[in-house]
């Protein structure tokens, strides 16, 4: 093998969402890995930022070449409903697929500066290990790492595990890449937008009901902060509110509870962990009872602002589970200090408008996850409403918890 270049074999964890998935051989693409792996040598070797002798004539980049090549036909797979946690497909556009390669993808480096090459060869595997690509990427999709790693992220702070006894659909065996998603959405849910789990019988037949812990981590602040779900409910939907508060006398109402819960400090939460510029509210009332509840930012700036948590699902040697790890990244301040004005149906409500709420600037997302993964708020969270059929998520989620709480579990032994 020449001086100049080494090849590693890569090991695919989690489906990559592509849309190029018509084409023969798609997998990862060198114009996305290549800048990741660039920014990831100069910021962890900063002296190289003046080097121009190691950088591509006229540009940033750094000068050495990277391709990828898979040994077996791609499979791939429409996400639909079944991909946990992606919402592509939607509106226009090629819809993109899930591809996964079992076997070993051939990744290869070409560098005339033989010293750049060592650094690239050292840095690749927690390179490969703090990083995944494609679509929805911060959910653990296009999870890669070199084969046979038996390492974890050097950005980890926490971790749980996906086995095969974790499927919740007793119907159907499914693949333990599918069920390490579908765990990493059901803690997304905890944390986020909350769960109300049940089933469709001409109504909708609650299982299971959980308040999300950013909702929780707001109200137990010394000043309690009320997210902007009760809020949007007041401005557009208050004849529903009051239904709803109706349907739950006050003496009932802990003081928790998202019903329950009022105060003149009126922020964004929920999208600290991910911006939704647009979403559809069932059964409300707007048209065809499905209002839409759109975000604009008022600068004009922002379109799009991806959560902070990041995970990376991985199936070490030799073991017949994943370890997902997860931690949190800064949120940038330009988001933290926005405003953004809220319509219905492209509308402003009648009273008080427009209805402009700002982002809570003072969160601590590191903060936040402690809160969250305190001993027993999960289980006082839960709300049990059919014991037979909503216990099997229940417990799914508290071990889950369970294994986050506990990192002296060594995952990796």
């Amino acid at each position: 093998m020449s001086d100049f270049q080494f090849t590693e074999q890569l090991q695919q964890h989690t489906p990559i969402l592509h849309f190029q998935h018509t084409q023969d051989g798609a997998t990862l693409r060198a114009t996305e890995v290549k800048p990741k792996l660039d920014k990831w040598i100069l910021t962890n070797y900063p002296e190289l930022e003046d080097d121009v002798s190691i950088r591509i004539s006229g540009s940033k980049a750094l000068n050495y070449k990277m391709s990828f090549q898979i040994n077996e036909k791609n499979q791939p797979r429409d996400p639909g409903r079944n991909a946990a946690g992606y919402f592509g497909n939607m509106g226009d556009g090629d819809p993109k697929f899930l591809i996964k390669n079992n076997k070993p993808i051939t990744l290869k480096i070409f560098c005339f500066d033989v010293d750049l090459l060592k650094i690239i060869k050292k840095e690749l595997r927690q390179f490969f290990l703090c990083h995944n690509f494609g679509s929805r990427q911060n959910r653990g999709y296009g999870s890669f790492t070199i084969i046979g790693e038996v390492a974890s992220p050097i950005k980890s702070t926490y971790s749980f595990r996906a086995m095969h006894n974790d499927n919740l659909d007793k119907r159907r065996k499914q693949s333990l890449d599918k069920i390490a998603m579908s765990n990493i959405d059901w803690l997304y849910k905890s944390l986020r937008q909350g769960i109300n789990h049940g089933t469709f019988k001409g109504k909708f037949i609650p299982w299971l009901y959980m308040k999300p812990m950013i909702f929780q981590y707001a109200v137990s602040q010394d000043i309690p902060i009320q997210w902007e779900k009760k809020t949007i409910k007041e401005a557009f939907f208050s004849g529903k509110l009051n239904d709803q508060i109706i349907k739950h006398p006050s003496q009932m109402i802990p003081p928790d509870d998202p019903l329950g819960v009022s105060s003149n400090r009126k922020r964004i939460v929920r999208d600290l962990l991910g911006l939704s510029t647009e979403q559809t509210w069932m059964n409300y009332p707007g048209r065809n009872n499905k209002p839409s509840i759109t975000k604009k930012d008022i600068a004009g700036e922002i379109e799009r602002a991806t959560s902070p948590i990041r995970f990376k699902p991985i199936q070490h040697p030799e073991q017949d589970f994943y370890t997902i790890y997860f931690w949190s990244v800064p949120i940038e301040d330009d988001y933290l200090n926005s405003t953004f004005t809220i319509k219905k149906d492209n509308r402003d409500p009648i009273i008080n408008n427009p209805l402009n709420l700002e982002m809570w600037q003072e969160f601590n997302i590191q903060d936040f996850l402690r809160f969250s993964f305190e001993q027993n708020r999960l289980e006082n969270s839960i709300r049990l409403i059919d014991d037979n059929k909503g216990e099997s998520l229940s417990n799914l989620l508290i071990n889950i918890y369970d294994d986050i709480r506990n990192p002296q579990l060594k995952f990796n032994d």
